[in-house]
């Protein structure tokens, strides 16, 4: 079977007539869903001839081809006749329409939003489970305490009258102290079998509200279950809709598309080949005025990115000789001294120790008086000077205790090192 490269302009009438062949038969030789749809540099077998190959060098009916300069790559070809018309409009079929009123019609059914029929119920629950107290016992406002207490008093009462007269008796009908004693005795007995009753009072009690909790608990677990159930069911409603509102748009889009693009196809056999030449010179100049306009903005970018990598490099270069000056401006203990310094104010040294201890660092020749001030003022943060201080360094320092706030200025200019951020965004303009 004989093979043909698909040249600009060519359509598969053009190219069966050529091969004395058909385009039903190109197109399933070729695998071909469209026929009005081929593209440049495609290769065709051709049904029925010899094995060659074979490149078009003529063409009956033009085809717009398109070209992306940036991939290369030849886009869909699209066949104009001369018999054109660009004023053609499409009008959507019956068919079309009817599949387009259903999604509509689909649209229309959706749920509303989910409504909870035990939500009320489920808060009314927890605000009682939440909110109930944890439990304490008061035995005087137990009524079934009460009832106890009543009878056991009564009954010792009587008791005690019992046994005072009984003991009367045996002393010849006088009471004496022996009769009370023994009366009290047993009313006392009384009494702490009432007080052996309020153990098990209060795990009645205790009993009756745990019971309570649970069953609000057994309550809210079944109002749950409930909701559940009844919100699976709306989310099983839902997904049918959003199902079937898919179908409805899938199988509108499908009609509308298909029948778009054959609209489509044939107005483009329609065109003539003035038309198609006017519509590809203004494709031909849009595209370079679009090329020119990229390519201007690419060397505006260009531009801005080198003047930006410039900055960069000499705002580096700049903090890299400010950092190098700092450190080299700085005595060789200076680092050693300040550390120390700081673990100091961390441990609440007073300031009077701290400032000792860098007045000796000065004396011994490990650091300067300016680099002394330096740590005391700017690096700690100490504003008010001590004597040790006031004699120890040259700042200048007013009657009233202040140092001179040009002289702090000018320790700060001389030994911090500025932030490189601070430095490129100052030097980019930002």
């Amino acid at each position: 079977m004989a093979q043909y490269t698909i040249q600009k302009g060519d359509t598969l009438t053009a190219i069966a007539k050529k091969y004395n062949t058909t385009v039903d038969a190109l197109a399933k030789a070729n695998s071909i869903s469209n026929p009005n749809l081929i593209y440049a540099g495609s290769k065709l077998n051709i049904p029925g001839s010899s094995n060659s190959t074979t490149t078009s060098t003529t063409s009956t009916t033009p085809t717009t081809t398109v070209t992306n300069k940036a991939t290369n790559n030849t886009s869909a070809q699209v066949s104009v006749p001369s018999s054109a018309t660009l004023n053609s409009k499409y009008n959507q079929s019956q068919k079309v329409t009817d599949a387009y009123s259903q999604y509509q019609n689909q649209l229309s059914l959706k749920p509303g939003e989910y409504q909870s029929s035990y939500q009320d119920q489920i808060d009314q629950i927890l605000a009682s489970i939440q909110n109930n107290s944890t439990f304490s016992y008061d035995v005087n406002a137990d009524v079934l305490y009460q009832q106890y207490k009543e009878q056991y008093t009564k009954n010792g009462q009587m008791a005690m009258k019992d046994t005072m007269a009984n003991a009367a008796t045996l002393s010849g009908g006088y009471g004496n102290s022996y009769a009370t004693t023994a009366g009290q005795q047993v009313y006392g007995q009384y009494m702490s079998e009432l007080a052996n009753v309020i153990p098990e009072l209060e795990q009645n009690a205790y009993n009756k509200y745990a019971n309570e909790q649970n069953e609000r608990y057994n309550q809210l677990g079944a109002l749950q279950g409930l909701e559940s159930q009844a919100y699976s069911e709306y989310a099983g409603n839902y997904d049918i809709y959003n199902s079937d509102l898919n179908n409805a748009y899938n199988n509108y889009n499908t009609l509308y598309s298909s029948e778009y693009n054959e609209f489509l196809n044939a107005l483009s056999q329609a065109n003539t080949d003035r038309e198609y030449q006017l519509a590809l010179d203004q494709y031909n100049t849009s595209k370079s005025n679009s090329d020119r306009e990229y390519q201007l903005a690419l060397d505006q970018y260009n531009t801005s990115k080198a003047n930006s990598d410039r900055d960069y490099q000499l705002s580096l270069r700049q903090y890299e000789d400010s950092l190098a000056k700092s450190k080299s401006s700085k005595s060789t203990g200076y680092e050693d001294v300040l550390e120390t310094a700081k673990v100091s104010l961390d441990n609440d040294y007073s300031d009077t120790e701290i400032v000792e201890y860098l007045a000796s660092a000065v004396d011994r020749g490990v650091i300067s008086e300016d680099e002394m001030d330096y740590i005391y003022y700017i690096v700690l943060g100490l504003k008010t000077p001590t004597e040790s201080l006031i004699g120890a360094s040259t700042a200048p320092i007013s009657g009233a205790g202040i140092i001179d706030n040009e002289y702090l200025k000018n320790l700060e200019n001389k030994y911090s090192i500025p932030s490189f951020s601070n430095m490129f965004r100052n030097k980019a303009g930002r």
